[in-house]
């Protein structure tokens, strides 16, 4: 590799690719990916320069292209490791555009490595604006394009900024304090800056709080990037501002959703889980549930929170509410939320379901007003909101048509209705035409449920499962049929006033034996044939002293017929 034919010397406090545009303009090549071309080909041009900004291209091969000692080329390295909220492609340096303060170019035209840094966005000399646009035609100022104080299409001189805000001068001199550092050999504070600057964006705008939308702090644009450092950039300073800054963040939600208190929370752990790093030290008493009290009149200060729409994924909804996705998705079925499905070509199972927290807010201060005291006395069981279809109960709550009872607590597991009030128990009631309950079947042989539930378990009584395989239905004619043909020894007590006890014994003494019962089929109760018990007369059997007991004892004095 053979190095340029007209040495560029790099300029203190340079950028590294200031430097190699200078190069490409001092040696008259067409692009800068043609000079860097020399050492690395089949890379584009922002890439190329990326990669010389962020300190991944060869330093001894830049440091021979320009003719610079390599020591010079190392120490104007900005080596800093990918956000931890953002993509492993992510830099927390400029890749669209360049940046500058025309004045400072205008006095010594380079590129300075200060303005390369994302959260950097006014000049501390000049305490004006940067600016990534011609301010005459509006031209951006291109990556890869000649580096000069003209615009190249309207050739008109870039004109300086506007005044810097306070909070922009404040956040640029904590980065420039920050970068100096890092020269010396420790990136620790400018890192930590970066990181905690990603971090107080994602409490100001929800939008950062999904999965799939981690934040990428060099695609924002100079405006944008402005706007942020207007209104949180004093806050990314160090850790205990960024702590009080959480602090009211989370008190601000707090009063914003009051009736879902554990939606603040729920965010401030989201914001943790999302950057993937433990949150500076001040900040963990917040995670911990110890929010620190805040003045009223912080709470009324400009506007720090975004004032859209807070959307959180369908499982942090569900986590907020105290309930499991499933509910949370039978729930959005009622229409009363406000969600959208993010990957719009995809099914709901599939994509991502995002929830509005404010008209989650909106359902649980409706619910919160109509509910009433749980009652005294109670006409039936009451159940959770989460047991019943809550996507049915709700709609008929808000309507009028079934009460609301409050338990302790808060959110949604603090309701309950009653359960025999929902359609799910109506329809439970509701039996199709043709078939009865094991309860009703009961009432018609005049026996107890473990009796008829016998008979259906041996294939006595024709049956059909219901409500999804839970309940077990008879079919009328097969009772009928049943009831016909057989009786059971308790149904003939009850019909003619005898004691069920040793019925049996009795009318085996008569010569009436049972076809059913425990010995025979292991049946609860024994049952006869109706046509074995017809002509019978239930008064001689009444009569009946003496007759062949259960032990196989005849009763003392027992005569052919068992009469006196």
């Amino acid at each position: 590799m053979k190095p340029l034919l007209v040495p560029v010397p790099i300029h203190d406090g340079e950028s590294l690719q200031g430097l190699a545009v200078r190069a490409n303009m001092a040696n008259h090549y067409e692009s800068v990916g043609i000079t860097l071309g020399v050492a690395v080909a089949g890379k584009s041009v922002q890439q190329l320069l990326h990669e010389c900004t962020r300190g991944d291209f060869s330093a001894e091969k830049l440091a021979i292209l320009t003719h610079n000692p390599v020591s010079s080329i190392e120490q104007a390295e900005i080596r800093l490791a990918p956000p931890v909220v953002g993509r492993e492609t992510d830099h927390y340096l400029v890749i669209d555009r360049w940046r500058l303060c025309p004045e400072c170019f205008d006095q010594a035209p380079f590129h300075r490595r200060l303005w390369a840094l994302a959260c950097v966005t006014a000049c501390l000399v000049h305490g004006k604006t940067l600016i990534d646009s011609c301010g005459t035609c509006g031209t951006p100022l291109d990556l890869g394009s000649r580096l000069e104080n003209l615009c190249p299409k309207c050739k008109a001189v870039y004109q300086a900024g506007k005044p810097a805000s306070a909070a922009a001068l404040e956040l640029t001199e904590a980065a420039e304090s920050g970068l100096a550092a890092h020269t010396a050999g420790n990136p620790a504070p400018l890192a930590d800056l970066h990181t905690r600057f990603a971090i107080a964006i994602m409490l100001a705008d929800p939008k950062y709080l999904a999965v799939r939308s981690r934040i990428s702090p060099q695609l924002i644009d100079l405006e944008r990037m402005a706007h942020w450092v207007e209104r949180i950039g004093r806050f990314s300073t160090s850790d205990v501002a960024l702590a009080e800054y959480a602090a009211r963040v989370v008190a601000m939600l707090s009063q914003r959703w009051k009736h879902l208190p554990a939606a603040a929370l729920v965010t401030l752990k989201r914001v943790t889980a999302v950057a993937g790093t433990a949150l500076p030290e001040p900040m963990r008493s917040l995670v911990d549930g110890r929010y620190p009290s805040v003045a009223p009149d912080a709470l009324n200060a400009p506007l720090l929170v975004s004032p859209s729409d807070w959307e959180v994924p369908s499982e942090v909804a569900a986590e907020i509410l105290g309930v499991s996705r499933f509910v949370l998705l039978r729930l959005l079925n009622t229409g009363l939320i406000t969600s959208r499905l993010k990957s719009e070509d995809k099914s709901k199972n599939g994509g991502l379901v995002l929830v509005t927290l404010d008209s989650l807010e909106v359902l649980m201060a409706k619910l919160d007003a109509i509910a009433t005291e749980v009652p005294t006395e109670q006409r039936g069981p009451l159940t959770h909101l989460w047991n019943v279809k809550i996507d049915e109960v709700i709609p008929a709550i808000l309507s009028g048509a079934m009460a609301l009872y409050r338990g302790e607590g808060d959110g949604l597991g603090a309701f309950r209705v009653r359960y025999q009030e929902t359609r799910y128990a109506e329809k439970r009631r509701t039996i199709p035409e043709g078939f009865v309950t094991v309860e009703q079947a009961a009432m018609q042989l005049l026996t107890y449920r473990a009796v008829v539930d016998r008979l259906m378990d041996v294939g006595k009584l024709s049956t059909e499962r219901w409500h999804g395989g839970h309940v077990r239905l008879i079919r009328i004619e097969s009772l009928n049929a049943f009831d016909r043909e057989f009786v059971l020894v308790g149904t003939l007590a009850r019909q003619h006033g005898l004691n069920s006890t040793n019925l049996a014994e009795k009318l085996q003494f008569f010569g009436i034996n049972a076809v059913m019962g425990p010995v025979i089929d292991g049946g609860l109760v024994k049952a006869f044939r109706r046509k074995d018990v017809a002509g019978l007369d239930f008064e001689k059997v009444k009569a009946l002293k003496h007759y062949e007991t259960k032990a196989g004892r005849r009763k003392r004095g027992s005569g052919e017929t068992g009469l006196r």
